[in-house]
């Protein structure tokens, strides 16, 4: 490669939106090189500049020209492949990604855009073999196992989905708690750890297997304790007993719950199964700030909104951004009433 030339000052430019400037000097570099690895690199940032327009067909362009110099390069074939997954030209994407990791088979990652692309054009199939191999050789990747729990729960796959998105969750927890884990690494799990949980969760929904769900809940919500983690992990809880439809079952499994979350969760099922006792208990805390008709009428988007006007009563005990109550479908009285 030319030593004089500076890709890392244009891949800067890039970075900073400074396109036309990025674009100029690749230019100048095209028009009097003659070196094929500096061309490549060349063309590579051309198509960068292309996609950051969202010209992604002028950018494979320049995907295919590194293709005609050199038939082995990978990351042409990876990026041109993605591309064109996202135009949604899947059988060329899928040929573009299988080149690719061809040439890579160690590259998880292009499994597992591969597996996506079979995914997205509906050979389902092929999607899950291909992950299945994956798992072979990457039998502890908790975002493997996310992607096969993601895919087995779209297909209604649900005992598959559970196994792996336990999986994924418990990887997840140890390597969110071990101190010596990097913190890109965190920062990569936490994107896809709530989500996986809360696939988990409704997975548990769906195949009716309520306690082990009622218990995943309570051993996370025991786990956090407090904090924004707590708060993601009690809406699930809340979500989860909104859609059990049975009366017995759910005041069962609110014995797993921790006590606090007991006092959440109990006026919701009064709501929800029409327990006249349990309707006048909940008047009685909350009937002065919210208004009679509305309240008597619209059950449902009362215990929809249930638990943040729960959590903002008991820490605030008075209604300054009543802005904000309206927009999520609660009227509430003045403080004062009226």
């Amino acid at each position: 490669m030319n030593s004089d030339v500076d890709f890392q000052e244009i891949s800067v430019l890039i970075s900073n939106g400074r396109l036309k400037e990025a674009d100029k000097k690749l230019n100048k570099i095209i028009k009097k090189e003659k070196d094929t690895n500096v061309l490549s690199n060349a063309y590579l940032l051309k198509g960068e500049i292309c996609k950051q327009k969202e010209k992604l067909e002028d950018a494979n362009e320049f995907y295919a020209k590194i293709i005609e110099m050199n038939k082995e390069h990978g990351v042409a074939w990876k990026l041109w492949g993605a591309n064109l997954m996202a135009l949604k030209k899947y059988d060329q994407a899928i040929e573009k990604i299988a080149k690719a990791f061809e040439l890579n088979p160690e590259d998880l990652l292009l499994g597992l855009l591969l597996a996506q692309g079979y995914f997205d054009s509906g050979d389902y199939k092929r999607s899950l073999e291909i992950l299945r191999n994956e798992l072979e050789k990457h039998p502890l990747d908790a975002y493997l196992h996310y992607n096969l729990g993601d895919y087995s729960f779209k297909l209604g796959l649900l005992d598959d989905a559970i196994f792996h998105l336990k999986t994924t969750t418990d990887i997840c927890f140890v390597k969110l708690t071990r101190h010596q884990t990097p913190r890109t690494e965190i920062n990569f799990i936490q994107q896809f750890f709530f989500p996986a949980l809360e696939k988990l969760i409704s997975s548990y929904i769906y195949a009716c297997y309520y306690l082990k769900g009622a218990r995943i809940i309570r051993d996370y919500l025991d786990i956090y304790g407090t904090g924004q983690l707590y708060e993601k992990i009690e809406r699930m809880m809340w979500k989860f007993f909104t859609y059990i439809p049975y009366k017995k079952v759910s005041w069962e499994l609110l014995k797993e719950l921790p006590e606090e979350s007991k006092k959440l969760i109990r006026p919701l099922l009064q709501m929800k199964f029409l327990d006249r006792a349990g309707i006048k208990e909940v008047k009685k805390d909350y009937g002065e700030y919210i208004k009679e008709e509305y309240f008597e009428k619209n059950f449902d988007e009362v215990i929809n909104n249930l638990p943040q006007f729960h959590k903002y009563f008991h820490s605030n005990n008075e209604f300054h951004d009543l802005d904000y109550l309206y927009n999520n479908h609660i009227y509430f009285l003045e403080h004062h009433g009226q």
